[in-house]
Order: structure tokens, then sequence, then C-alpha cells
């Protein structure tokens, strides 16, 4: 799948994001379901029209959308040139704190990839009414140009969600129930306008969301679910139960995670997908619910699995506490379990006698496991505040050396300012301590010394297998560099990763910032990054400064796996009140996507996984 194929369904998925609670006033959507289709070569589906049906009423009396405000698209109805022009009226008319949505249910195709960007030859797409095979012309709706259209709609609205109730691929209707048309190896070029409404498309949205029925390697099906037995869309039918009776302040990650089990309890060939940086938001709606740091944990034979592991760094010993799908905190959990064995990017869990675990539940680290190394701090106060850090850096992973050289972080105390400070002598925090007492001071920078500790248990990741063949550069002015670079403000870098041996990986870049912060820059939140054998991924990026910033350093740490994993768990805020400010312009979410979405890594044997790391300096 081309990254304007995942952007492209990323934009489908913006139909989503109204509100349980918080949604804001009205709402404008564009619901299309496609099931007769003018040409007998793409066999008709029972379920869409339906299914559109359905939606429309959920947005209307779940969510309060004005009915006005709603184009509903139906079989004969649904032609490209239609759904393309009910997509830019919205565009042009959506207000910024208007949700909107744009809903497809019906076939889901192939194409041969006339661009070129699609490494396994194939374009992805919706099929509308009109769109034909090898007796008419193909009329789909392809990735690429979908992407600008449906760009310019979630520039409009900081709440667009897409859900797309078709296949991502397939190869063929084999099955009567699987929404997927045959494929067109016929060239097609692509048509549509470049862009929707005029709007710019210089910054990237953050607020939309895509809900996919199935992974890309995936059918999506109909099953027989309606009255009397009739068929309807399984995403469909399961996403509007599960939003018509989700709690209040609920997400829709939060409403998702439960309805994707449900999903898969009915057909395990199914699995749906929630991607976007909307994904934490409430359904529909602007308002933004923060995700509670949790790892996925399932049913497992004999205990159960956390969706962490090794390359997150989880140790057998590790604590969880164990609590229902959609819990925000740990204080809510059933009971507590520890690790006992850990893979690559998943964990077995020893559960309390009778303790059972239901699809989606979600685990709190309550108590991590000592690492195989513990950071050296190095404490140069001297003075009453010695005393009371020591007595509160007790953690696992923390080391408290006398030896001013051997410590990764030192901490001194001077003229009523703490500082930590970086091996170098170089402040990375500070703050003034002559209003406080010793005990506040030191409660205060025990936490923000273990949050820098953090950091570096991050930075220090690394699996010792040489087995994986991956190669992270970044590319200045046509000279290649690893390990470091340096760049004034205003230099483009190229950054590749090149997979260079034949296993497939999925690809995760977690940018480690100079105050201390971690986040997951690549990819997009509940995708799936993937570069096959002998591929390469690259993304272009420019250095910047602030004003008055004269030097600053970002880490970008690459994990490669040989299966997928959510490496979120792993955000952090920034640990420095003070810090420096970043010097990479962010990776665009949208242009830097890959293909992905769940494809199988193939002749992977055991899990495996590994880390590079670059430094890029930039200075004036």
């Amino acid at each position: 799948m081309s990254r304007a194929r995942v952007v492209a369904l990323a934009w489908l998925a913006l139909a989503a994001t109204s509100g349980i609670s918080g949604a804001a006033p009205g709402g404008r959507a564009v619901i299309v379901g496609v099931g007769q289709y003018a040409d007998p070569e793409l066999p008709d589906l029972e379920g869409p029209p339906h299914d559109a049906r359905a939606m429309r009423a959920l947005l209307i009396d779940r969510f309060g959308f004005p009915p006005a405000q709603i184009t509903l698209l139906v079989d004969g109805q649904a032609t490209r040139e239609a759904i393309l022009r009910a997509l830019a009226e919205m565009a042009w008319r959506v207000g910024r704190d208007e949700p909107a949505v744009f809903y497809f249910s019906g076939h889901g195709a192939r194409v041969f990839d006339a661009s070129g960007d699609e490494p396994d030859g194939w374009d992805e797409g919706l099929v509308p009414h009109d769109s034909g095979r090898s007796g008419r012309p193909n009329l789909d709706l392809l990735d690429d140009e979908l992407h600008a259209v449906l760009r310019g709609l979630s520039l409009r609205s900081a709440a667009t969600t897409f859900i797309y109730d078709s296949c991502h691929a397939g190869t063929g209707a084999r099955d009567p129930l699987a929404r997927v048309a045959p494929r067109d190896a016929r060239p097609r070029l692509i048509t549509a306008r470049p862009q929707a409404a005029g709007i710019a498309l210089d910054d990237g949205p953050d607020g939309w969301t895509l809900i996919a029925a199935a992974r890309e390697d995936q059918l999506a099906f109909e099953k027989p679910l309606g009255p009397g037995g009739a068929r309807r869309g399984l995403l469909t039918w399961m996403l509007i139960e599960a939003l018509r009776t989700a709690p209040p302040g609920a997400s829709l990650r939060d409403v998702f995670e439960p309805m994707r089990a449900a999903v898969q309890a009915r057909d395990r060939r199914q699995d749906p997908q929630l991607e976007g940086p909307g994904a934490d938001r409430t359904p529909f709606g602007a308002r933004l619910r923060p995700p509670p740091t949790y790892t996925p944990v399932e049913p497992g034979e004999g205990g159960a699995i956390l969706g962490a592991g090794e390359a997150h760094g989880v140790r057998p010993g590790a604590v969880y506490a164990i609590a229902a799908p959609g819990a925000r905190r740990a204080a809510d959990a059933a009971f507590r379990a520890t690790v006992t064995a850990v893979d690559a990017t998943t964990a077995r869990l020893a559960l309390p006698p009778g303790a059972t675990v239901a699809p989606a539940s979600r685990a709190f680290l309550v108590k991590p496991a000592a690492p195989a190394e513990a950071i050296p701090i190095h404490l140069a106060t001297d003075d009453p505040l010695d005393d009371a850090l020591r007595a509160r850096l007790t953690q696992p992973g923390v080391r408290v050396v006398t030896e001013p050289s051997a410590g990764r972080l030192t901490v001194r105390h001077r003229a009523g300012r703490a500082s930590i400070e970086a091996p170098d002598g170089r402040p990375i925090d500070a703050w003034h301590t002559s209003a406080d007492g010793i005990d506040t001071i030191a409660a205060g920078m025990t936490s923000r010394i273990m949050a820098w500790v953090r950091w570096h248990a991050i930075a220090g990741l690394s699996s010792g297998d040489d087995t994986l063949t991956v190669d992270l550069t970044a590319t200045v002015d046509g000279a290649d560099h690893r390990g470091a670079v340096e760049v004034a403000p205003g230099r483009e870098l190229t950054l590749t990763v090149a997979n260079t041996g034949p296993v497939d990986l999925y690809l995760t870049v977690l940018a480690l910032a100079p105050d201390g912060a971690v986040s997951v820059v690549y990819p997009l939140p509940g995708s799936r990054a993937f570069v096959q054998a002998f591929g390469r991924w690259q993304q272009r990026v420019e250095a910047a400064l602030p004003v008055g910033v004269e030097r600053t350093v970002d880490r970008l740490m690459l994990i490669a796996t040989t299966a997928p994993a959510d490496f979120r768990v792993l955000q952090q805020g920034p640990a420095a009140l003070a810090g420096g400010a970043r010097g990479l312009g962010p990776l665009d979410g949208l242009g830097a996507l890959w293909p992905s979405a769940g494809a199988r890594a193939r002749g992977a044997g055991a899990e495996r996984w590994t880390t590079r790391s670059l430094e890029i300096v930039t200075a004036r």
C-alpha cells in the first residue's frame, strides 16, 4: 500500500470523530453505500445501502448531526463524480469546530499502479457505482487522488473521521460475503483535482481519525445480522452498537478496542484498524481525552498475553494491574499479574487463581522489574539535599555513584539553585530551591530525575541481534551520515531506513527530545509501518532553531521488529521545565506513511528486534 493509499484511508477514517460527550454543535457528513454496481462483472452486495442509512441515523439520533447537513449517496447515486462533488462541498462548507465524517460501505479494490509509488505495483481504492472492469472504464477512487481531497477536508475541520467498511486488499471475491472487487490490471492515470476547495496543503492536520474494516492483507465481510438474517457489514453493525452504548466521556479508542474484539470474535479473518492522531478524541467531537498509559492485554493459554515485550523494556518479574476494556486508571484494576516470560514484542502474564482476562483489557505497570543495567546518578550536592535524594532514589533502574565521571546524570545544588547536568557538564534542567524545604525539593527533583532515567533507559534499548540488517542514515547535500550529523537551521535532511535483509520489518521511530520528552513520530497512532525485505523508507525533514537558541540535539531511535508492535507506552512529556527546544521539524504524519496496515512479515521465524540511533545536531 502506498503512503498516499494509507493517507486516503486515514482520511476516510476522519468520519468517526463526533462526540459521545463533548461533541461540537452541528456536524457534516458524506455517507456512501454501494450495493448495486453498473458493471455485471462487479458482484452486488446486500449490506451497504442498509449500512449507510444506519450510519446516517446514528449521526442524527445519537450525535445531533442536522439531517440537512448529511449527504446520503446510495447505489446509483454514488457515482465517482457525485462522491467527489459531495466531499468538495463538505470541505468548503464545514466550520473549524464542526465534526466532519466520510463513510463508505462497498467494494474495495486494487488497480495497476500507473504512478509508480506502490512497492507492490498496485493502487488501492474505493469502487463507486459507475466504475467497471474489463468491459467498462475504471472509475475507482484511488488512494493517490483521494489524498488531496480528504486532506483539504481535515484542514477545514478539527475533528474529521473516515470510516471505511470495505476490503483494503485481497486477491479476488472468492467469498460471496467479501467486499472486494476483482483486480484491474489496466494502467490508469490519476485524474482527480490536486486539492479541494482551494485549501493550501502547508500544515498537516492533527484531528483526523480512520476506522478501517480490516488490515490491508484481509477481506471485510457481510454477515447475516439484520432483521430476518439480512446481510450487514460486520464492522458497521458492531461499530454502531458500540457508539450507541458507549459511556459518557469515552474516547474513540475506548469505544474501538472492545468493538474490535467483538468483530474478531465473529470472524478471526477480519481485524479492524484505528489510525490517526484524533483517536483519543470523543467520537465525532473535538474534545481530547488524553490516553492513559496502558498496555493492551489479551487472554492467553495458561494466563494472558501482554502487548509489549523486550523491545519495550519489559522484563520478567514486572507487575501489572489488569483492568477491564476502556479503563483509564490502575485504581480501576480487578487484580495484579506478574510477567513470567518475555518475547520480542509480547510477554506472558501469570494470573492469580481464578482470575480471567477479557479481550481488549488494559494493563497498567505498577512495579517494573530491575533492568539489566541501572542508570548511574552522581550526587554532587554535598548538603542535606544529598541525603534526602539518596533516601528517595531507591527505585529499580537507578544507581547512586560517588565518582563524577561515572554518572550518566549529575545533580548539583549551589546558592539556591539545583540543576541536573549531562556528563559534559551541560545543564539540562534547573530550578530555584530557596523558597521550599528540603523534602519538597527532593520530591520534585526525584520525579524529574526518574523521568530522565526513563529517557536514558529508552535510549539504551538494544537487542544485541545482528541478524536483522537495517540501516538508518541522514543524507545532507548528497552525503550519507550514520550515528550523528550536524546541520545548520533551514537545511533539509532525508532520513532513510534501508532494510538490507530478507526479512520484512515493522518500523517505529521515536524522538528523544533534549527536554526529556519521548514521542512516537512514526508511524501514525494505530497504524503499522511496514518495509519489505530489501526495501526502504524515506522522509524529508527540515532542521530549525527557535530565536535565541544556538544549538540543540535531537535523537532519533529506530526500532525494527519482525512482528507488529505499538510503542506508544514509551511516550512521556518533557522532563525539564526549561529544557532546550527541538531542532527538527516534525515528520509529516500523512506524508511519512508507508506500505503497512498489518502486512505480515514473511519468513521471520521467532520474533526478533533491533535498534538504530541517529543524533541530529542543529547549530547556528
